[in-house]
């Protein structure tokens, strides 16, 4: 049947509409308003679609941002690192450092400190100082050092550990540092 100057064709599921005047041309994928079966699948557009990143703009007070610290070479390092902690009033972890020392005691497991003078590589260095400090113990460093035959020593850092050429200590900071004393009361009830 003609339906002023278009044409309509009925053919089993797949009815299609065309218009010669001004409208538009309604194809296949759009049956579901006419009558007809459904499209299987998603909708067109209904993809998931990428969400915009979420941007902090401050850091919390209890983040940690890594620094590298260069150490010149003569420079103890306890020393500078306590001093570095007091002047930026902030806490400093220390994760890992690179180069040489000539200059350290250790205090070692059965509670000897030994002296150490020559030149020996850092193998590992861990601590960390805290800009007001409570206890003795809440700040200091762990040392493991190679000798030149490859012996190895290690310990707890006390007194000055002098920097044998440049020393990069790559450390995080931390401006807010909470004390607790463990076990908490609650736990002992």
């Amino acid at each position: 049947s003609d339906n002023q100057g278009g044409e309509h064709n009925q053919g089993g599921d797949n009815e299609e509409f065309h218009s010669t005047g001004a409208g538009a041309e309604i194809s296949e994928a759009e049956p579901a308003r006419y009558g007809g079966r459904r499209p299987r699948g998603r909708p067109p557009g209904s993809k998931n679609k990428p969400k915009p990143p979420t941007i902090v703009t401050r850091d919390s007070p209890n983040s940690l941002r890594t620094h590298v610290l260069d150490i010149i070479s003569g420079t103890d390092i306890m020393e500078s690192l306590a001093a570095y902690a007091r002047r930026r009033h902030c806490g400093v972890l220390v994760l890992s450092c690179v180069g040489n020392v000539s200059h350290l005691i250790l205090r070692q497991l059965g509670g000897d400190e030994r002296r150490f003078h020559g030149r020996f590589q850092i193998v590992s260095l861990h601590g960390s100082f805290l800009p007001a400090s409570t206890t003795a113990d809440a700040s200091g460093l762990t040392a493991l050092i190679a000798g030149p035959r490859g012996e190895l020593a290690g310990g707890a850092v006390r007194g000055p550990m002098v920097a044998d050429g440049p020393v990069m200590v790559i450390a995080s900071m931390f401006t807010k540092a909470t004390f607790e004393r463990l076990p908490l009361e609650e736990d002992q009830q």
